[in-house]
């Protein structure tokens, strides 16, 4: 049924990319080797972006996903500390993030990495070795988020038993401030932590080479362009804490 509802879209109405909105579409390979399967077998010719947690990913079923047309993968790293993975309960290592992201690297699947800050636990040093993580991970993108303790979640009871809850109404759960302040890390330098890994990640030699790189046409100046005003508009709207980022594709490589 899903790839009868792509074929529809491709067929009928034209549609050349598609993003499965789905938490984890590797979640269940025998599933999502069957679609890759029809997808060929029915020569839907569709690029598709996804997300994925990188303990779910290996080098057949990426090499699969290559053929059926999916260039991009969404991961939810989180963080570069593996204390702090632990204490979000994430159930991950951080090799396999390095596994995941060498394997998409070699098969020629561009990622996107999303990181988070402002947990109970974070400081200083969790927080460069999260923004040094990202650089040696190297994704086409990276996103870099503020923790919400969502009403009704084990965080979100935590903090407000520990005083570690600060928020002056609902809107504030929109992403754009942080709202846990512990002993260790004040609101003001998780906001800043998010700042510093944007302009770090971003604005490092490399980066800029390897994005100047990929233009071969006006269409990839213009999307690389697109993409660096993004990236800048984001920092600045940061600085003036008005809002944050969202979980989209934020690329120099999606068109």
């Amino acid at each position: 049924n899903v790839v009868a509802e792509i074929e529809e879209l491709v067929k009928e109405y034209h549609v050349d990319e598609i993003y499965f909105d789905d938490d984890c579409l590797t979640l269940n390979k025998k599933r999502l080797l069957k679609i890759c399967e029809l997808i060929k077998k029915w020569d839907i010719d569709v690029k598709w972006i996804c997300q994925s947690r990188v303990d779910t990913v290996d080098e057949e079923m990426l090499k699969e996903m290559k053929e059926a047309g999916c260039h991009y993968i969404e991961f939810g790293v989180e963080s570069g500390s593996q204390e702090i993975l632990n204490a979000m309960k994430k159930g991950m290592r951080l090799e396999s993030a390095r596994k995941a992201f060498a394997l998409c690297k070699k098969i020629g699947i561009k990622t996107q990495a999303y990181f988070l800050f402002g947990v109970p636990g974070e400081n200083y040093g969790t927080f460069r070795k999260t923004v040094e993580f990202a650089k040696e991970l190297d994704p086409d993108s990276a996103q870099f988020a503020l923790a919400i303790p969502h009403p009704g979640t084990e965080l979100y009871q935590a903090c407000g038993e520990k005083g570690w809850l600060k928020y002056d109404s609902w809107e504030d759960f929109d992403g754009s401030k942080a709202l846990i302040e512990t002993e260790e890390l004040s609101r003001a330098d998780a906001e800043k932590f998010r700042l510093e890994a944007y302009r770090e990640f971003y604005m490092r030699p490399r980066f800029v080479i390897k994005s100047a790189l990929k233009m071969r046409s006006f269409k990839d100046a213009r999307r690389i362009v697109r993409g660096a005003r993004s990236i800048f508009k984001r920092v600045s709207v940061f600085k003036k804490a008005d809002s944050g980022p969202r979980r989209d594709v934020l690329d120099f490589g999606v068109e």
